[in-house]
């Protein structure tokens, strides 16, 4: 099947990014990306990754390989990691938000009722082990600012997954304003683009105020402060 030209492809998902009433097929159950609109290599993958779900079947995958990386296995979706400019177009942040060679993303757009919560679960996982010098990382993008999640500096162990390191699955949580929301989630890969670091998410959620967040975990932020980074899922 032939590829359309990268601006055209990027344009597309761009204008895929409307807001639905609320979160479509966060927890990734229909085995795919339904609802989601994604740049780079991404995709949904199962228990036989070595690492995750934390509920269900299915996770994201996102990960900084391009086609050198094919032959290790990295490349899940068949599409190469872009380069950080065209990363920021996708996730609307502002150009040289993001201190790195290449990455993927991927967004969806709906609309909260004032109170509302969103929560999302996720992983980040490098094959760099810590103070190597090439801080690779993982963020996500609401409505347009920039949150680290964790980079290969972060607290790290042994994953089982095809990556050799990992900080195990953490939770966030934000209570919204009514309206519009535009949440995103990104890797990407700094200095170098040799090694491979990934995220996956989970559970990505928007519950009613009062109602609790579905999902093992309940690390709340108050406001939109700095991220609390690399907190190991209490089982």
């Amino acid at each position: 099947m032939k590829k359309l030209p990268g601006a055209l492809a990027l344009a597309l998902c761009c204008l895929s990014l409307s807001a639905q009433a609320n979160v479509v097929d966060g927890d990734f159950e229909s085995g795919g990306l339904t609802g989601w609109s994604s740049l780079g290599d991404v995709a949904a993958t199962d228990s036989s990754f070595g690492a995750g779900p934390v509920a269900g079947t299915y996770q994201a995958l996102l990960t900084t390989a391009n086609a050198a990386d094919t032959a290790d296995g990295y490349n899940f979706s068949g599409n190469d990691a872009v380069l950080n400019v065209p990363l920021e177009t996708f996730l609307q942040i502002s150009a040289g938000s993001l201190a790195a060679i290449e990455g993927s993303g991927l967004a969806q757009s709906f609309i909260a009722n004032a109170g509302d919560v969103l929560s999302f679960d996720w992983n980040f996982l490098t094959d760099l082990s810590a103070n190597t010098g090439f801080d690779d990382f993982a963020f996500f993008v609401l409505d347009g600012t920039l949150f680290p999640l964790a980079s290969t500096f972060s607290s790290l162990q042994a994953s089982g997954s095809i990556f050799n390191y990992e900080t195990g699955f953490a939770s966030f949580s934000q209570t919204l304003a009514g309206g519009a929301h535009t949440l995103g989630f990104g890797v990407a890969d700094a200095g170098d683009n040799l090694a491979v670091s990934g995220l996956l998410v989970d559970n990505v959620a928007l519950s009613p105020a009062g109602i609790p967040a579905p999902g093992a975990f309940g690390l709340l932020f108050a406001g939109f402060a700095a991220l609390v980074a690399n907190r190991k899922t209490a089982r």
